[in-house]
């Protein structure tokens, strides 16, 4: 329970958001349960939002491989109908953008669409080498940032991506697209991602308070922009395990 969470997170210190899956799987009124659940405790919320096309065949007219899949499994509600709309509009309309939400993925989105995220003040996590791995077009996180929408890397996970390195995905996009600015990719894989999750008085930054969750990358060569010498492959990276001082 959300009581128990919270608990949890008294305990340990551990952050705590709630995720309802994907509206594919998960119904508008677990998704609006979380919205209000996470409202009250200032927790973040997150789900995964039009990373694939199958989703709109899926909620705009009940078709597509994911139609079949789950009338093969059976767990479709009889009586079930598509609500004819394509994700983002279905939850807008039920509420769930009555606040931000960290949607995952992100790879097909209209103008609308995007302004909606905006609105909202939503972030998107982009993660490059799953979405290349999938075959996806060209990821619109350019045009998020130039709406506003603060966007930031993600991993995904083993079946889609050879590591679950940030740095590997930062290098990715900058071997993908060389005029990506470093500086900028930079705050996508640190601070932006803390925002997302509420966590940017905790962590994400290199500032007195913060939690030392940092790596060195080296050894590098002489160069006048070391960050993009890291991003163009030079160095590995070692991270630093902080300890406390002394009483």
């Amino acid at each position: 329970t959300a009581a128990a969470l919270e608990d949890l997170a008294r305990r340990t210190g551990l952050a705590v958001g709630l995720g309802p899956h994907a509206p594919y799987s998960t119904g508008p009124e677990v998704f609006m349960a979380a919205r209000r659940e996470a409202d009250a405790r200032g927790w973040p919320v997150t789900t995964h939002l039009h990373e694939t096309e199958e989703e709109f065949a899926f909620t705009e007219r009940g078709e597509g491989a994911l139609a079949t899949w789950m009338r093969r499994l059976g767990v479709l509600p009889a009586g079930w109908r598509p609500p004819g709309v394509r994700p983002i509009a279905q939850l807008a309309e039920a509420g769930f953008f009555a606040g931000p939400v960290l949607v995952a993925h992100g790879n097909y989105l209209t103008d609308e669409e995007i302004r909606v995220l905006a609105r909202s003040g939503s972030a998107v996590a982009w993660c490059p080498r799953s979405h290349a791995f999938f075959g996806h077009r060209d990821h619109p996180w350019r045009r998020l940032r130039a709406a506003g929408v603060p966007v930031c890397l993600g991993t995904d996970s083993l079946a889609s991506s050879p590591s679950l390195s940030v740095l590997d995905e930062m290098r990715f996009v900058v071997a993908r697209e060389p005029d990506a600015d470093p500086r900028t990719l930079l705050a996508m894989a640190t601070v932006e991602g803390a925002r997302a999750l509420g966590l940017a008085d905790r962590l994400g930054d290199l500032r007195a308070g913060l939690s030392a969750a940092a790596c060195i990358v080296g050894p590098l060569p002489q160069t006048d922009d070391p960050l993009g010498a890291i991003l163009a492959g030079q160095g590995r990276p070692t991270p630093v395990v902080p300890t406390a001082a002394p009483e």
